[in-house]
This record gives C-alpha cells, sequence and structure tokens, in this order.
C-alpha cells in the first residue's frame, strides 16, 4: 500500500495512506481512520474532515472524486508537471500549464493505445509522432490531430510522403511506396495521382509518366515504358493508349493510332504488342520482296 508523502499544516504532520482518502474539493476527506497519523491527535482518532492543504512542490499524489489521478509536481496546488490517470484509462505525461498539456516532449496514451509522442500547445498535438493500435506511424505535423505534413508508414509495408488534407495524400511533389516496390510521385488529390505531371513506377520496373486524372494516365505528352524497353509515346485516355508512337527495343518505332482505345490498357497492351510486331516485321518483309520483283522487271 503506497504512503503520500507528509504534507505539513499548521504544524502538524500528517501521512496518509493512498486508498483511504480521496480529494473532495476544498478538503480531505477520510473514508476510515485507518492508516492515518496525527503527532498532535491520539492515534487512531476519528476525523471526518481535515482542512485543504495547498500542495507546494512533490513529487506528491492527488486523486478526484472521479478517479482522476495527478502524480508529480505542483505549484500553489497546481499540477505542473508528471503523469495525469483519466478515469476512462488514457494519459497525459509531461509538463502542464494552466491544467493541460503543453511541452515539447509530452506523451498522450489513450484507453485503445493510441499514442501520441512530441510538442503539446495549450493540449493541442502539433508536431511528433502518432502511433495507432493497428500499425499505422504517422510522423510529421498536426492540425486537430490530423496530419498535414510528413510521412505516414502502414503495417503492409507502405508509405506516403508529402502534404496531406483528411489523412490523404494531397499536393505537389508527394510520394506513395507501395509494398511491393511500386511509386507514385507528382501532383496528389485525395490520395490518388492527379492534375500536373507525374511518375508511376511499377514494381516490374515499367513506368508512366504524364498527366494523371484520378489516378490514371490521362493526356498529350504521356508514355507508358514495358519492362522490356517498349514504349508507347503519345495520347492516353484513362490509362488507355489512344495514338502516337510505340517504341522497339530494337530501336525501331512506327506511327499507330488506335481508334478502340477501350482494349488498350496496360494488360492488353502487354498481350498486343507481339501481334503488332508481328505486324510491322510483315510490312517489313513485303517491302523487301515489292523491291526486289520491282528491280527484277526494270532489270529485264
Amino acid at each position: 500500500m503506497r504512503i503520500l508523502p507528509e504534507v505539513k499544516k499548521n504544524n502538524i504532520q500528517i501521512q496518509i495512506k493512498e486508498d483511504t482518502c480521496s480529494l473532495n474539493s476544498s478538503v480531505f476527506h477520510l473514508k476510515t481512520n485507518k492508516g492515518i497519523e496525527v503527532n498532535q491527535f491520539e492515534k487512531k482518532t476519528k476525523l471526518k474532515a481535515l482542512p485543504f492543504t495547498v500542495l507546494q512542490g512533490g513529487p506528491y499524489t492527488r486523486v478526484f472524486n472521479d478517479g482522476l489521478t495527478e502524480r508529480g509536481k505542483f505549484i500553489d496546488g497546481e499540477f505542473i508537471s508528471g503523469i495525469r490517470y483519466y478515469p476512462s484509462g488514457g494519459i497525459d505525461s509531461g509538463e502542464f500549464e494552466n491544467g493541460v498539456l503543453n511541452c515539447n516532449e509530452g506523451v498522450r496514451i489513450f484507453p485503445n493505445n493510441n499514442t501520441y509522442i512530441g510538442v503539446f500547445f495549450r493540449n493541442k498535438f502539433i508536431s511528433g509522432v502518432q502511433k495507432f493500435s493497428n500499425g499505422i506511424t504517422r510522423l510529421g505535423y498536426f492540425n486537430d490531430n490530423e496530419i498535414y505534413y510528413g510521412t505516414v508508414y502502414y503495417p503492409t509495408g507502405g508509405m506516403d510522403k508529402g502534404t496531406f488534407y483528411n489523412g490523404d495524400l494531397d499536393g505537389a511533389q508527394c510520394e506513395r511506396h507501395y509494398p511491393d516496390g511500386g511509386i507514385d510521385m507528382g501532383n496528389f488529390l485525395a490520395g490518388k495521382l492527379h492534375g500536373g505531371r507525374g511518375i508511376r513506377i511499377y514494381a516490374n520496373r515499367g513506368v508512366d509518366k504524364g498527366t494523371f486524372v484520378n489516378g490514371l494516365l490521362h493526356g498529350n505528352h504521356s508514355f507508358r515504358k514495358f519492362p522490356d524497353g517498349t514504349t508507347y509515346d503519345g495520347e492516353f485516355k484513362n490509362d488507355h493508349f489512344i495514338s502516337g508512337t510505340k517504341y522497339i527495343s530494337e530501336g525501331k518505332s512506327c506511327s499507330i493510332k488506335v481508334f478502340d482505345c477501350e482494349s488498350k490498357n496496360i494488360s492488353s497492351l502487354n498481350q498486343d504488342q507481339n501481334k503488332l510486331d508481328f505486324v510491322v516485321i510483315g510490312l517489313f518483309f513485303y517491302g523487301v520482296i515489292g523491291l526486289f520483283v520491282f528491280s527484277f522487271i526494270r532489270c529485264r
């Protein structure tokens, strides 16, 4: 059973065991007479009320009727540093001003074990680390407990970095790293590549570069490069290649225009590469044969 530090009042020394008293506004109200030692009173004398003593220094422990507990240092009865235990199960630790956390090295632990560590200003968490019970960790700057600039680490291995709005990547020069090694970089809106130029690097090292809308490659002057070096450069619509130039891995190129854009997404382009290459090669051989026939006839 923990004994609280001695409190001196009018030359009377008092020791009260922690589980025998509670703080009731302006008085220590004793629930029982056990654990009470008063040097000017007969031991075990029953005291119903005792004048409230303003706590100075410490460490002391103060317990309120609702269960809230403060352990640490006091000035003129005001709790200035230590640990505050809330009846709900939450904890605040650090330096306090006007009754709330206000310090550069504070800790706030919620009943669900979510933890904030860092700078608190007038009870608001403004910078540091947030660790959540679901495994997500957020490091950066915060407004109303929501990150607006920094880095978010996910338990799956992914990571978001940049500016945020309502918990999603939102702004210029943002990055998203996927667990499989893929990366999105550029302008984001509501958690997706959107507006302006962006880059998407796939886990297989394929690359999309250009303008994105709602996370999809969309617009002119965009290109998609496959791991084997084959590249489609031109116009895309909703992640589908519309028209432009195809560069094959040997450095050759051909201009193509796709009218049925719905069949030309990233997966079908992989399947159609061989077909297009076959057409190009066929046209090349037909051209050689035609030239040979033309030369033969001319010679005759």
